[in-house]
């Protein structure tokens, strides 16, 4: 069934690129958007259509999940995987305090969650928020209580 879909898709596109066709049905991004993808996933060879293995498409991080949206990715995490984006939140963790979020990162979904500590505690420092202590399995550095208001 993929060698169909590769077969209609490579069809398709070749009559899309003919001289003969109006030269605005390239342009459609929907066009460019099923070219991208078909090359990801398809390739001819001997005049048949053929699905790339594995070992054969690009990685994970440049890999067209959704025609819908480009650049979301497709993330893996614990045994559990999305089409989309990673979310990395930063909250307070003083025991007497309630636990606030005091920063949001949104990063596409391969990004690791150990890869993101340093930009998140330099986000922190821009807000003027005071560490306390470093929580978390990759050592993301949370606040204390508030943010302070610049001096």
């Amino acid at each position: 069934m993929a060698e169909t879909i590769g077969s209609d898709g490579s069809q398709l596109l070749t009559a899309v690129y003919e001289p003969t066709a109006p030269d605005w049905l390239a342009q459609l991004p929907a066009v460019e958007t099923l070219r991208r993808v078909w090359v990801q996933q398809y390739f001819v060879e001997e005049g048949r259509c053929h699905w790339r293995a594995n070992e054969n498409i690009p990685p994970p991080s440049l890999i067209i999940a959704s025609p819908y949206d480009l650049d979301a990715r497709l993330g893996v995490k614990r045994h559990h995987g999305w089409i989309g984006y990673k979310v990395h939140l930063t909250e307070t963790c003083d025991d007497e305090e309630p636990h606030l979020i005091v920063h949001t990162e949104t990063t596409p979904a391969t990004t690791p969650d150990w890869g993101m500590a340093e930009p998140i505690h330099q986000a922190l420092e821009q807000q003027n928020c005071l560490r306390s202590r470093a929580c978390g399995r990759w050592g993301l550095c949370r606040c204390r209580g508030h943010c302070r208001e610049p001096e």
